[in-house]
C-alpha cells in the first residue's frame, strides 16, 4: 500500500514512508469535527456529497459550529442544506448570515447516472457503471475537482515548503492527465506499470 500510494519515495531507508501516515490519537468522526469546528480548532471543511445537516443531531449546534469556520467548500450536485447553511429562511433557518464568518464555495457536481465509474454497495459488491448522460452546466464530477484542489494544493507546496510537506509532495500521482484522471486508470491496483 506504502508502494503504491508514494511509488519510489516510499524505501526501506524511511520505513516505507510509514511515517507519512497521521497517527490518530482519537477517532476523528462527524460529530468530532462537528465538535472541533465548535471549539475553534477547525479553519475548513471539504463536504463531499454528504449532508451533515440533514443527518446528524442538534442542527443548531451544526449551524453554530460551520458559522465558525472560515471557509466550507461543498462538493455537490444540489444545493443543500449543508450548502445553503447560512441563508436565512425564517423559522427553518433563523440565522443572520452578516454574524457568519465562513465564506462558502459550492462546486457543482455530476450525479452518478452523469458519470463513468464504480460503485460499492452495502454488500460490498463492486459493480461498474458507464454515463448515462452528460452533467447540466458547469457541473463536473469529483474526480477531476480532486485531482485539481490536490495538484494546485502539491505545487504550493512545492514552492512554499510547509511543516510536513513530504506526504503531499511524494505523493504517487501517475496519471497520463494529472488533473482529471480516468475511472479506469484509478481502479487498477497499482503495480509499478500504468
Amino acid at each position: 500500500m506504502m508502494k503504491a500510494w508514494w511509488g519510489n519515495a516510499a524505501t526501506a531507508e524511511n520505513n516505507w514512508a510509514y511515517d507519512y501516515l497521521p497517527k490518530l490519537d482519537k477517532l476523528y468522526d462527524m460529530l468530532q469535527s462537528f465538535e472541533l469546528m465548535n471549539q475553534g480548532k477547525m479553519n475548513g471543511f471539504i463536504c463531499q456529497g454528504f449532508n451533515p445537516l440533514a443527518a446528524a443531531p442538534n442542527k443548531s449546534k451544526m449551524n453554530a459550529s460551520l458559522a465558525k469556520l472560515k471557509y466550507l467548500v461543498v462538493m455537490d450536485p444540489l444545493a443543500t442544506e449543508t450548502s445553503e447553511f447560512w441563508r436565512n429562511f425564517g423559522e427553518h433557518n433563523d440565522v443572520d448570515p452578516a454574524q457568519i464568518q465562513t465564506e462558502v464555495f459550492r462546486l457543482p457536481t455530476s450525479c452518478f447516472a452523469e458519470e463513468e465509474g464504480s460503485l460499492t454497495n452495502s454488500s460490498r459488491w463492486l459493480q461498474w457503471h458507464w454515463k448515462g448522460a452528460e452533467p447540466p452546466g458547469e457541473a463536473r464530477s469529483d474526480i477531476p475537482i480532486m485531482a485539481e484542489i490536490f495538484t494546485r494544493m502539491r505545487a504550493m507546496y512545492q514552492t512554499e515548503g510547509g511543516a510536513f510537506p513530504d506526504p503531499i509532495v511524494n505523493l504517487s500521482w501517475p496519471y497520463a492527465r494529472p488533473n482529471d484522471p480516468s475511472p479506469q486508470e484509478l481502479a487498477r491496483e497499482y503495480s509499478g506499470k500504468r
